[in-house]
C-alpha cells in the first residue's frame, strides 16, 4: 500500500505541477492580454492628445494670420493716411517732423545723463 500511495502522491504531485503551469500559463497569457489592453489604451490616449494638440495649433495658427492680416490692413491705411496729409499740409509735416526729433533727443540726451551720473 505505501507503494500505490506514493504513486498516487506522485501522481498527484504531477497533476498538480501540470495545473499549476496551465495556471502559471494562463497567468502569463492574461498578463500580456493586459499589458496589451494597456498599452492600447495608452496608445489612442496618445492619439488623441495629439489631435487635441493638432487642432490647437491649428486654430492658434489661423488666428494669428488673421491678426496679421488685420494688422498689415490697420498700417496700410495709416501709411496711406499720413501720405496724404503729407502731401495737403508739406508745412505742418516738415513742423511735426522736427517737434517729434526735438522731443525724441531730449529724451536720449536726458537718458544719458542719467547713465553719466550713475
Amino acid at each position: 500500500m505505501p507503494e500505490t500511495f506514493g504513486d498516487t502522491d506522485t501522481l498527484s504531485a504531477g497533476a498538480a505541477d501540470a495545473a499549476g503551469a496551465e495556471t502559471a500559463a494562463g497567468r502569463a497569457d492574461g498578463d500580456v492580454l493586459t499589458a496589451r489592453d494597456k498599452f492600447r489604451k495608452v496608445s489612442e490616449e496618445v492619439r488623441r492628445g495629439a489631435e487635441v494638440a493638432r487642432e490647437r495649433y491649428n486654430d492658434a495658427a489661423e488666428n494669428l494670420r488673421l491678426g496679421y492680416d488685420k494688422v498689415r490692413v490697420q498700417a496700410n491705411d495709416f501709411g496711406g493716411q499720413v501720405n496724404t496729409f503729407v502731401r495737403d499740409n508739406p508745412g505742418k509735416a516738415v513742423l511735426i517732423a522736427a517737434a517729434a526729433g526735438f522731443l525724441v533727443g531730449l529724451v536720449v540726451r536726458r537718458g544719458r545723463d542719467e547713465e553719466d551720473a550713475d
